[in-house]
Formats: C-alpha cells, structure tokens, sequence
C-alpha cells in the first residue's frame, strides 16, 4: 500500500495506520475535516429581513413641552424656538421676536431655573411634574428615609395595640404623595396596610371622600402658599384635630414654638 501510494496508484489517506487504523477515502477525509472546520467557526447571528415589508420600530413619543433630555424633563427655551423640535413654540417664536434685550434675558433666567429645579426632582427620585395632579413644589420633593419608619414603629405598634388590631392590621394614611416609597418603608418594620397615592389631598377633603384610617403618619410639604394662603402644615394640623385619630408628623422645629 505504501509502494502503491508513493507510485500515485492510491491516495495517501488510504494507507492504513501503524495501529489498525481504519482506511478513508479522500472525500471522507475531506468531509471530516470540513466538518472540523465548521465547530471551530463561530456562530452568526440569524439573518433579519429586509425590505419594504419590514416595518421599522415606532418611534416613541415625547409628551407637549418634554424635551430629549428625559421623561419629565421641560422643554429647553433653546428647543421651543426652533421650528425643527417635537416642542416648537410658535406663539413663543412669535413673542420672542417682540421682546427687549432685558426681556429675553429674563426668559432664559426663568428657563435656565426651571430646567434646574426639573433635573434636581429628578435626582431626589420623585415622579416627573407632569404627572401629579397638583402643582408641586420641587423644594417640597424629599422622600422619608426608612431610619425614620423604623423609628416610629413603636408607637405604631401601641396604637395598633389600643385598637385591639395586629400591626399588619392598622390602617396608615398619608395624605402627602412623593414619590410612593413610604408603602415599601411602612411594610418594611410590619404595616403593610397603608394608603398614599399620587392624588390631591385637598381635593379629596373638600370633596369629603378621605380614606378609611386608623392613624396618620406624614412628613407635609414645608412650602410656603405662593398667594399668602395658609400653608400645607397650618391646613394638615387642622385636618388631623377635626379627624380626631392619633397622628405622627414629621415636622419643622419652629412648629414647636410657633
């Protein structure tokens, strides 16, 4: 056989091995080392269709006045102006071609100052201003740390106890919505039973529709009334005398020599 394959009478694969290997031919030989070839080549990823029929993605759509920075974040002056933004302005265009030199200065002042108060909001972790169905100050805008449920869980747990009621039975309400993490902090030391959704707490009093309570726990907005009307922690002591049900506030210290 070696004789035959060295005179070109059998191909050199056909020469059996030294320890009894079996005898290939060339197209198996062939065929075993394409198929070698294909396990070391590393896979492609499957082949997307192309063409007319292939619908591209829809195209996400940014609410009035929202801007590209983000969900939440307002509308720049810059991009309000130009006729090439989701958020063009036209009456703004129009407007701004009237204005002053010190009138158009005190625009961007007033720009540049809510696009910060809108990007510190959004830091804090609160939901975005468009989404409250109040007018919400973003100083107001500072969720409760857990430190501070943890340490009113005694009290929470008397009052359960006066009430004949287990603490995963007692009923928390506050009135005040951020950002909903006091649910999770509440539930977190034992009281899984509490009502705080993104709603006007004002308009819920007027219409005298309050949730059914066992007890109050808030930290109130210290905000001042733009209009010198009576401020949120002024109408929340009222509120929570006329309920008549224990209450927990998170309050200012002047509050305790006012």
């Amino acid at each position: 056989a070696e004789e035959a394959a060295d005179r070109g009478q059998l191909p050199r694969c056909a020469v059996p091995r030294a320890m009894g290997g079996k005898i290939r031919s060339s197209e198996e030989v062939a065929a075993r080392k394409a198929k070698k070839e294909a396990k070391k080549a590393p896979k492609r990823p499957p082949i997307e269709a192309k063409g007319a029929d292939v619908a591209p993605p829809p195209k996400k759509q940014r609410a009035d006045g929202e801007s590209a920075a983000g969900v939440g974040q307002p509308a720049s002056l810059a991009d309000r102006l130009n006729p090439n933004r989701e958020c063009y302005d036209e009456a703004l265009k129009a407007r701004w071609k009237t204005l002053s030199k010190g009138g158009k200065h005190k625009l961007v002042d007033e720009d540049q100052d809510a696009r910060a108060k809108a990007k510190l909001s959004t830091r804090r972790g609160v939901a975005p201003m468009g989404q409250y169905p109040f007018l919400p100050n973003p100083d107001d805008h500072c969720e409760t740390s857990p430190q501070a449920y943890r340490d009113i869980a005694p009290f929470l747990e008397l009052v359960a106890h006066k009430l004949g009621k287990a603490p995963n039975e007692l009923q928390i309400y506050d009135p005040y919505y951020c950002a909903g993490s006091v649910k999770k902090h509440l539930c977190g030391v034992g009281f899984p039973r509490v009502y705080n959704e993104c709603e006007d707490f004002y308009a819920r009093l007027a219409d005298d529709t309050i949730p059914e309570h066992d007890v109050i726990v808030s930290n109130p907005p210290y905000s001042e009334d733009t209009d010198g009307g009576t401020n949120h922690i002024a109408r929340l002591l009222r509120f929570c005398i006329n309920d008549g049900k224990p209450f927990l506030l998170n309050m200012p210290e002047y509050v305790t020599t006012a």
